[in-house]
Protein backbone atom coordinates (compact mmCIF):
# COMPACT_ATOMS: atom_id res chain seq x y z
CA UNK A 1 0.00 0.00 0.00
CA UNK A 2 1.31 3.13 -0.73
CA UNK A 3 0.24 7.01 0.05
CA UNK A 4 -1.51 9.07 -2.18
CA UNK A 5 -2.88 12.40 -2.16
CA UNK A 6 -6.70 10.80 -2.26
CA UNK A 7 -5.71 8.61 0.91
CA UNK A 8 -3.93 4.75 0.95
CA UNK A 9 -3.63 3.15 -2.44
CA UNK A 10 -4.76 -0.70 -2.62
CA UNK A 11 -4.68 -3.04 -5.64
CA UNK A 12 -4.77 -0.04 -8.19
CA UNK A 13 -7.32 2.07 -6.46
CA UNK A 14 -7.77 5.23 -4.21
CA UNK A 15 -9.50 3.72 -0.83
CA UNK A 16 -10.18 6.03 2.30
CA UNK A 17 -9.64 4.59 5.41
CA UNK A 18 -13.38 4.31 6.33
CA UNK A 19 -14.17 2.25 3.26
CA UNK A 20 -11.74 -0.01 3.80
CA UNK A 21 -13.14 -0.12 7.75
CA UNK A 22 -16.77 -0.11 5.95
CA UNK A 23 -15.85 -3.25 4.07
CA UNK A 24 -13.96 -5.16 6.75
CA UNK A 25 -16.66 -4.48 9.00
CA UNK A 26 -19.09 -5.92 6.45
CA UNK A 27 -16.63 -9.28 5.26
CA UNK A 28 -16.87 -10.26 9.38
CA UNK A 29 -20.92 -9.28 10.09
CA UNK A 30 -21.94 -12.87 10.16
CA UNK A 31 -18.80 -13.67 12.58
CA UNK A 32 -19.78 -10.44 15.19
CA UNK A 33 -23.32 -11.37 14.77
CA UNK A 34 -22.15 -15.25 16.05
CA UNK A 35 -20.44 -13.90 18.71
CA UNK A 36 -22.66 -11.11 19.80
CA UNK A 37 -25.40 -14.18 20.32
CA UNK A 38 -22.59 -15.95 22.39
CA UNK A 39 -22.04 -12.98 24.83
CA UNK A 40 -26.14 -12.64 25.04
CA UNK A 41 -26.37 -16.34 25.87
CA UNK A 42 -23.60 -16.78 27.94
CA UNK A 43 -25.29 -13.44 30.06
CA UNK A 44 -28.79 -15.22 30.10
CA UNK A 45 -26.98 -18.39 31.56
CA UNK A 46 -25.54 -15.86 34.42
CA UNK A 47 -28.79 -14.46 35.49
CA UNK A 48 -30.42 -17.57 35.46
CA UNK A 49 -27.66 -19.39 37.60
CA UNK A 50 -27.79 -16.16 40.06
CA UNK A 51 -31.53 -16.59 40.28
CA UNK A 52 -30.99 -19.97 40.94
CA UNK A 53 -28.16 -19.32 43.76
CA UNK A 54 -30.57 -16.55 45.20
CA UNK A 55 -33.44 -19.57 45.21
CA UNK A 56 -31.04 -22.04 47.42
CA UNK A 57 -30.31 -19.23 49.23
CA UNK A 58 -33.52 -18.07 50.45
CA UNK A 59 -35.17 -21.80 50.85
CA UNK A 60 -31.66 -22.68 53.08
CA UNK A 61 -32.29 -19.14 54.88
CA UNK A 62 -36.40 -20.17 55.56
CA UNK A 63 -34.83 -23.83 56.72
CA UNK A 64 -32.64 -22.56 58.83
CA UNK A 65 -34.73 -20.10 60.44
CA UNK A 66 -37.59 -23.31 61.14
CA UNK A 67 -35.07 -25.53 62.76
CA UNK A 68 -33.53 -22.56 65.11
CA UNK A 69 -37.08 -21.75 65.92
CA UNK A 70 -37.73 -24.97 66.64
CA UNK A 71 -34.79 -25.52 69.09
CA UNK A 72 -35.38 -22.32 70.52
CA UNK A 73 -39.32 -23.39 71.90
CA UNK A 74 -37.62 -27.15 72.62
CA UNK A 75 -39.50 -28.85 69.49
CA UNK A 76 -36.35 -30.19 67.60
CA UNK A 77 -37.45 -33.39 65.91
CA UNK A 78 -35.55 -35.16 63.54
CA UNK A 79 -35.64 -33.36 60.36
CA UNK A 80 -33.08 -33.40 57.44
CA UNK A 81 -31.02 -30.68 59.04
CA UNK A 82 -31.07 -32.25 62.39
CA UNK A 83 -29.90 -35.84 62.03
CA UNK A 84 -26.76 -37.18 62.13
CA UNK A 85 -24.79 -36.95 58.27
CA UNK A 86 -24.62 -40.92 58.21
CA UNK A 87 -28.11 -40.76 58.07
CA UNK A 88 -28.95 -38.32 55.46
CA UNK A 89 -29.01 -39.34 52.22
Amino acid sequence: MRKSRGGATLAGGPWEAHVILAQAFSNKLDELDRIERMIANADARRINLLREVERRRTALGARLRDASDQIIEGEVVNTPLTQPRSVRR
